[in-house]
């Protein structure tokens, strides 16, 4: 992956956690997938997800969310789109076991 990380890869605590299913108050989970916040602010990507995003909390995206997202990203193109079909293969992993899934912000 060009801009995604896993736990192991990540250095320091500035990411997103795209966390499976509902957050149970537990970080840095191995089955995570991590996003620099800096990657995340260059590309201005709060604004391809819903109103109710919470860019230093916990935000519950569920299928429908976030097909509509990687819809959007789609659109965009370029690295937009990259990021998001890095996580969209882990959401659709996700997707198989859990009905949402919740970003933790940084």
């Amino acid at each position: 992956m060009q801009y995604c990380v896993s736990n192991i890869q990540r250095h320091g605590s500035c990411y997103f956690e795209f966390q499976r299913g509902i957050f149970q108050g537990v970080y840095w989970k191995d089955t995570s997938l991590y996003l620099d916040a800096d990657d995340f602010d260059r590309l201005h990507l709060y604004k391809i997800f819903p109103p109710e995003f919470r860019y230093y909390g916990e935000t519950v995206i569920t299928k429908p969310q976030w097909h509509q997202i990687h819809f959007t990203a789609q659109n965009l193109g370029g690295e937009v789109k990259a990021i998001m079909d890095e996580i969209d293969l882990w959401a659709q992993e996700c997707f198989q076991t859990e009905s949402v899934f919740t970003i933790l912000g940084i």
